[in-house]
């Protein structure tokens, strides 16, 4: 099953507001956009007023206007904006979505005969000079309001974004992405999770701010949801005191390696942000070329049809890798990842920005979706 269809585009210009009118004026089919993610470099005190001019661009030139993530992430032309489109498919129709402008974030729901699924746009705190941890809890208490205003349970969160400013920063004593994980922990603990945590990116953005964004998904009938765990690591919300930053709560980062979503014959993975970690222990420490290796071995082996037995999942389709998001932490090693990237997995659709990871040593991370039985 497919929820969004993804394409990027790019564009580069002198003048920001150049560059988004001629970023958005190449995304063809307007009419079929749901979400876009923009990426692009900014300076700290230019974000919130970049951030007006796109939305006042995307007014003037979208009769629905999508949902708008802006991630302060560069890529490799720090002149370039990128622009992730989420195209509505073919299986859903125009009358099936309805988009929602609520106080605390806009958001859309797809309400079909088989599921109802919640999409919710880039949230972050009214105040991004607080530290990470108080907007954290700002941010979850403005996502519990929008799933009890859409009906939603928190524990059908299938994929969620956490983009984290200076993750491995230390404030205070207090590392951010270790406060982001410890508040996390708190907005999921009152939920179940009996069809496992979300499947979750946590990286890093280029200024002191933090911007969360989600997909949550209620079947109607028989359709199934599975955690996936990958049995070369240790699931994230698993690992020991050890690997997790010095701080006096130490709660694990809450999400699972994969979410399995699989719809009488179609099925979608949503794969979590992954690194060359080998049980919990980084790889390759030193080398940007086996990190990305070791990291799309990793991947592979998520999706394969014998790791997702190992799982204990009824499954024996064969998952295709549709679309990459690749991180780069220095922006000097872009070419060296592009060319392992393309090497093994050729002919899909990719775009890399710079990001630092959550741990210092890791120098790459690779997140995707991958499908069965739909032509993309």
């Amino acid at each position: 099953m497919l929820l969004v269809n993804y394409r990027s585009f790019s564009a580069s210009s002198a003048g920001f507001s150049e560059t988004i009118l001629q970023l958005l004026d190449k995304i063809p089919e307007k009419e079929k956009v749901l979400t876009i993610n923009i990426f692009g470099h900014v300076a700290e005190g230019d974000y919130l007023y970049n951030l007006e001019i796109i939305k006042q661009t995307i007014q003037t030139i979208f009769e629905r206007k999508p949902l708008l993530s802006y991630v302060a992430q560069s890529p490799e032309n720090e002149n370039t904006l990128i622009a992730e489109v989420g195209y509505m498919p073919d299986t859903i129709r125009s009358t099936d979505v309805n988009y929602h402008d609520f106080p605390e974030g806009r958001y859309l729901t797809i309400d079909t005969n088989e599921f109802r699924a919640l999409l919710v746009e880039g949230v972050m705190a009214d105040n991004i000079h607080q530290s990470i941890g108080e907007q954290s809890l700002e941010v979850f208490n403005k996502i519990r309001q929008i799933l009890n205003a859409a009906s939603i349970q928190v524990e059908n969160i299938v994929r969620q974004w956490n983009y984290i400013g200076h993750i491995t920063a230390v404030e205070n004593n207090l590392q951010n992405y270790q406060e982001f994980n410890n508040k996390r922990a708190l907005f999921y603990k009152d939920s179940t999770w009996k069809n496992g945590f979300p499947a979750a990116t946590g990286i890093s953005m280029d200024i002191h701010a933090l911007l969360v964004s989600l997909v949550a998904v209620e079947f109607h009938h028989a359709a199934r949801m599975f955690p996936l765990n990958n049995s070369l690591q240790l699931a994230a919300h698993r690992y020991s005191e050890q690997v997790l930053a010095n701080s006096s709560e130490k709660e694990t980062p809450k999400f699972e390696r994969g979410k399995l979503l699989i719809n009488g014959q179609n099925a979608c993975c949503f794969i979590s942000g992954t690194a060359a970690i080998l049980g919990e222990k980084s790889l390759c420490v030193d080398c940007v070329k086996a990190q990305t290796m070791q990291t799309i071995s990793l991947i592979r082996h998520l999706i394969s049809v014998e790791n997702i037995k190992e799982n204990g999942i009824d499954f024996s389709g064969e998952l295709k890798i549709v679309h990459l998001r690749v991180y780069v932490k220095h922006a000097a090693d872009f070419q060296k990842v592009r060319e392992v990237v393309e090497a093994e997995l050729p002919g899909i659709n990719v775009f890399y920005v710079c990001a630092p990871v959550c741990r210092d040593e890791l120098l790459v991370e690779i997140e995707g979706v991958a499908l069965l039985n739909l032509k993309y």
